[in-house]
């Protein structure tokens, strides 16, 4: 995989970003992105985030390589979504369980 396969979604900034944290977000993601590739992680896309930029992942067994990943879940209309977030060069990092879940078996 090469980057210009990666897709970087039109990110939706809140009104309160300045032009400076929109230009900070991008560098952040374009380094953590360019780690992430380089470590072998199959990276899906790029989101402007609530606090940090994120970025999704494929879920693999590289993910278990990942230090300080937490698991969360949320709930909404359409049920219960789990997924695990680890916190790499000022990025979330993300991937959904049940692919790892999977993956392993």
């Amino acid at each position: 995989m090469n980057n210009l396969q990666l897709r970087v979604e039109a990110p939706v900034w809140p009104q309160h970003f300045k032009d400076a944290d929109k230009k900070d977000s991008v560098q952040k993601i374009s380094r953590c992105a360019h780690w992430l590739h380089a470590q072998g992680f199959q990276v899906i896309c790029a989101q402007a985030g609530g606090r940090n930029p994120r970025i999704i992942i494929g879920a693999s067994l590289l993910c278990e390589q990942l230090e300080g990943a937490v698991r969360m879940y949320e709930r909404g209309p359409q049920g219960e979504r789990r997924y695990w977030v680890a916190i790499r060069f000022g990025c979330e990092v993300r991937w959904m369980e049940s692919e790892v879940s999977h993956a392993a078996e």
